[in-house]
């Protein structure tokens, strides 16, 4: 691919001759040489090597001035500016016709239709040719430009001149740029794109401003903006702006917008009731986490809007809140009747003897049996008696047994599972104890001889949610 640029060959140090017909001395020149390279398809060669050949004639080998690699890397942002004859000797006639050949990175640069060499006086020639004139103009051109109306050099590169387009459709955001404010016409710019102009701080401040103003997109630079916000028919929202070169970079754009929702269902972006075209791009868009019972959390809400259109975001879902707890279910059915104990039976006096030490008794009855969906809530047993000696008063208070004393033993009922009532208390027996101290007296139990009944056992716990 040949390189195109555009040169001016400017004599710093040369003699002036009083008749220019008159052949001179070759004399050692300093020549000031400055030029822009671009592609053949007009973009700019950012960087590389330069090498400039002078030669006597337009075609043929009659070279006087090769720089070689004196200007290695002389091309820096898309333009050169160098000074020929500084290391390598350059000694010209200032009354003649020379030709220049240029190469940038090895490549031949293709001059004028003379044989593809550049004709130029050192000094002292005529220089009245409209192609010098042209192109010495296109130079100052590019060195010295002034923008257009409408147009700006943010960034500060003359490799690409007045590369930022200000859209007269358009409000600019950026809460990063230190002169943005949401007070008065906020946005009509970016800060350095005319007097007054700044961007808005918000992005809802934005959308209201392009209401006002009767504009189409709202231009947002990189920051990060904690605010919900509802979209307009007809308003776009672009992200991805550099925010001091306003530069677009969509695939690493660093635009976040984060929701602020106050309560309720959260909503980072909304989007309702957009029948015309109304685009949303270039955005990291976070949605809210939501702490509310059964509250839901919205990265992106959409209802009845054909004309929205979601493009190049990059979209983080929101953590939902819990659900309530559900209506508790109905009530379980009661719990079975128990078995009834076993009746008391008739001992012998010695009923320490004959029942306990014996390791007798007679066991209550059993309780009632139920399960709830897998869980036993099954009544307890009845309380069990070890020595019934039920209607004994007082005729064997005649004899002390061995040991001094007997006490009857008995016991509760049990307690129902998990949940189940308590157990009823068990029987008393007849006759309670006895001691002898010189004379056998007996005792006669204080409580009823009849077990009592379990009590109803408590509600079940709640199902789960």
């Amino acid at each position: 691919m040949k390189t195109r640029f555009i040169l001016a060959a400017i004599p710093l140090a040369a003699a002036l001759l009083t008749s220019p017909a008159v052949p001179a001395p070759v004399t050692p020149h300093l020549l000031s040489f400055q030029g822009r390279a671009l592609d053949a398809a007009g973009d700019v060669v950012v960087a590389g090597d330069l090498r400039v050949r002078i030669y006597t004639t337009a075609t043929g080998d009659s070279l006087v001035y090769d720089s070689g690699t004196d200007f290695q890397g002389a091309v820096e942002n898309g333009t050169f500016s160098v000074l020929l004859g500084e290391t390598t000797s350059l000694n010209l006639d200032n009354t003649r016709l020379y030709y220049l050949e240029v190469d940038i990175n090895g490549e031949e640069v293709v001059g004028d239709a003379a044989g593809g060499r550049r004709a130029f006086y050192p000094t002292g020639g005529s220089t009245a040719r409209d192609d010098l004139e042209q192109r010495l103009e296109a130079l100052e051109d590019i060195v010295f430009f002034s923008c257009a109306p409408g147009t700006f050099d943010l960034n500060q590169n003359p490799g690409d001149s007045c590369e930022f387009v200000l859209d007269p459709d358009g409000i600019y955001v950026s809460e990063s740029d230190s002169s943005a404010s949401d007070a008065g016409a906020c946005g009509l710019g970016p800060s350095g794109t005319g007097t007054g102009n700044y961007p808005c701080v918000t992005i809802a401040r934005g959308i209201a401003r392009a209401q006002e103003t009767g504009r189409s997109t709202v231009y947002v630079a990189d920051g990060n903006y904690v605010e919900s916000v509802q979209l307009v028919d007809g308003i776009s929202l672009k992200g991805g702006y550099r925010p001091d070169t306003w530069e677009r970079h969509v695939a690493t754009s660093n635009t976040i917008l984060e929701g602020n929702t106050a309560s309720g269902h959260k909503k980072t972006v909304v989007a309702e009731n957009l029948s015309s075209t109304t685009l949303v791009e270039g955005f990291v868009i976070k949605g809210e986490d939501n702490f509310e019972p059964g509250g839901n959390s919205y990265a992106v809400y959409v209802k009845d809007s054909p004309g929205f259109e979601l493009r190049n975001n990059t979209i983080y879902a929101g953590r939902g809140g819990d659900g309530t707890n559900g209506i508790p279910g109905a009530q379980g059915p009661d719990g079975l009747d128990g078995s009834p104990g076993t009746a008391a039976s008739n001992t012998s006096y010695d009923c320490y003897a004959e029942c306990n030490g014996a390791g007798g008794g007679v066991a209550g009855g059993s309780g009632g049996v139920r399960y709830c969906g897998g869980t036993n809530v099954s009544g307890g047993n009845g309380g069990s008696a070890s020595c019934p000696d039920y209607d004994e008063t007082s005729n064997l208070c005649t004899t002390c047994p061995s040991g001094g004393a007997v006490q009857t033993v008995f016991d509760d009922g049990q307690t129902g599972f998990n949940g189940g009532g308590s157990g009823g208390s068990g029987g008393w027996d007849a006759i309670l104890s006895w001691t002898c101290y010189g004379n056998c007296n007996c005792y006669l139990p204080s409580g009823s001889m009849q077990g009592g009944d379990g009590e109803d056992g408590s509600d079940g716990s709640d199902g789960s949610g």
